[in-house]
């Protein structure tokens, strides 16, 4: 029997390898949840001396201990630390950001963030690095959002995620049938997760795979009775679609946020407020309006965004 002995990840503050003082090359590897596969054939075919780094930051489910250390570490070459706050970067070793935070590097450095915390840091960084100023973030939330077809919280009496999961473990209703596309039912942050965090028992529902962007004709056509889609994709609101709330919080934050040169600023000093005045009407309700009217109305982007801000008082 063929055996492989595995190396153990590190995960506390051990101390990485000593080397020459001087600058080397840090890479930047980027991954959605779905990206294990790649990361692993990736890192089994870097040579264990390149005299590089690797920073991997990879989608994850934020409340769950990090298991992608273990997993690299298996077919690695070199060394697989999960970072921890002021972790300091040696070539030739793999960093895994953990999971529910944000990072940042600074002169060989990593810095691990609270969410709530990244936002005034990479402000404040982006000021003092780029003369660039964030202003006030949106409402507007363009994350997984769990859809239904017309008139489906009304014929079972439910509003949030909680309620329908409640009306489906009943085991009382019909079997309703979910659409999902296959990328994200094996995500981590998918499908998975979406069942730990509310406790469904999917023996009561009926998995139907489906492709990108189907699901919004299969839920108006009836063909299917919930699916998941983009909060402010205007077919919900063209299509009369039902959304269920995530009450549970399952799916991530993503709030956009204006940003605009410092040095502009300060020539149009009002602009800050005028800008600030438009960011917080874009909700999810706003956008889908809007989106509507440009990806399903066919009307310009031009004329669209004109009648909004004339009908908000912002231009004449």
């Amino acid at each position: 029997m063929r055996t492989k002995k595995i190396k153990q990840a590190i995960t506390s503050k051990e101390k990485t390898p000593e080397v020459k003082s001087g600058k080397f090359p840090i890479v930047g590897i980027g991954a959605s949840a779905g990206g294990l596969e790649a990361l692993e054939l990736f890192l089994k075919n870097v040579p264990e001396n390149t005299g590089m780094a690797y920073v991997v930051i990879q989608h994850l489910d934020p409340t769950q201990k990090g298991m992608l250390p273990e997993l690299l570490q298996r077919i690695a070459n070199m060394k697989v630390f999960q970072v921890e706050d002021l972790m300091k970067v040696r070539p030739d070793c793999v960093y895994v950001i953990p999971p529910n935070k944000t990072m940042s590097i600074f002169k060989g450095v990593l810095h691990l963030f609270e969410p709530v915390e990244a936002y005034e840091t990479v402000k404040a960084w982006d000021l003092e690095t780029n003369n660039i100023v964030w202003l006030a973030m949106a409402p507007a939330n363009n994350t997984d959002v769990m859809l239904a077809r017309p008139g489906f919280n009304s014929e079972f009496e439910v509003n949030t995620i909680s309620e329908l999961v409640d009306v489906i473990n009943a085991g009382t209703s019909p079997t309703l049938k979910v659409a999902i596309r296959d990328e994200w039912y094996e995500r981590a942050d998918g499908w998975s997760r979406f069942k730990g965090t509310y406790g469904l028992n999917e023996d009561n529902v009926e998995v139907v795979f489906i492709g990108m962007g189907l699901e919004y004709d299969s839920l108006r056509e009836s063909q299917v009775d919930i699916s998941f889609g983009f909060a402010t994709d205007g077919r919900i609101a063209a299509f009369g679609l039902d959304v269920v709330e995530d009450d549970q919080s399952n799916f991530a934050v993503y709030n956009p946020a204006p940003t605009i040169r410092k040095e502009t600023l300060d020539i149009y000093p009002g602009l800050e407020e005028l800008i600030n005045g438009v960011s917080v009407l874009l909700t999810n309700e706003q956008l889908r309006e809007l989106n509507q009217s440009v990806d399903v109305d066919g009307r310009s982007i031009d004329e669209v965004a004109r009648e909004f801000l004339t009908a908000n008082g912002f231009i004449d």
